[in-house]
């Protein structure tokens, strides 16, 4: 009856799955929490949830059956469409990333390549270094696979200006 505290401890027991390399059980644990999530009433808050087990799921599906198949899509897509709901949120970057990853791997590269440039456009706007370390070199692995050698080059050595030691 405490819908709540099981979706809660459902996400906590998914992330205990990632940590342990247990991803067909934390995806089991992280689509229950999702399925609980859905009997709460619409909220910010629930909202907020529902992107981070989208995330988790996605992430921990990648693990286990690769990036390009349609369930790691669906996680991220329902994920994006829930940050467009709610506006920018921290989360959205890494939204962006599994989507670009997601389009990329099954080579739809013009699906695939909003999403790398809205990550890097995101990073430019909020200046965090290792947000913008991480969108150049996404690109510029994005840019290797239609070719487009110099642009790649240039965003990779630009990932490579963020890049500090002692934080990374």
């Amino acid at each position: 009856g405490t819908v709540e505290k099981a979706v809660a401890y459902l996400y906590k027991a998914g992330q205990q799955g990632v940590q342990r390399s247990a991803y067909s059980e934390a995806t089991n644990y992280f689509t229950q929490a999702i399925a609980l999530l859905q009997t709460l009433p619409d909220t910010r808050e629930r909202t907020q949830q529902e992107i981070a087990l989208q995330i988790a799921l996605g992430l921990s599906l990648s693990s286990t059956t690769g990036y390009g198949t349609s369930e790691v899509g669906q996680a991220f897509i329902r994920a994006h469409a829930l940050c467009q709901q709610i506006g920018e949120t921290p989360q959205l970057s890494v939204v962006l990333r599994g989507l670009w990853n997601f389009y990329g791997l099954r080579a739809e590269y013009e699906t695939a390549r909003p999403f790398v440039n809205q990550r890097l456009n995101l990073a430019q706007r909020l200046q965090d270094s290792a947000l913008l370390m991480g969108a150049h070199q996404d690109l510029g692995f994005f840019l290797v696979w239609p070719g487009e050698w110099n642009s790649a080059r240039e965003h990779l050595e630009q990932s490579l200006t963020f890049y500090d030691l002692r934080q990374h």
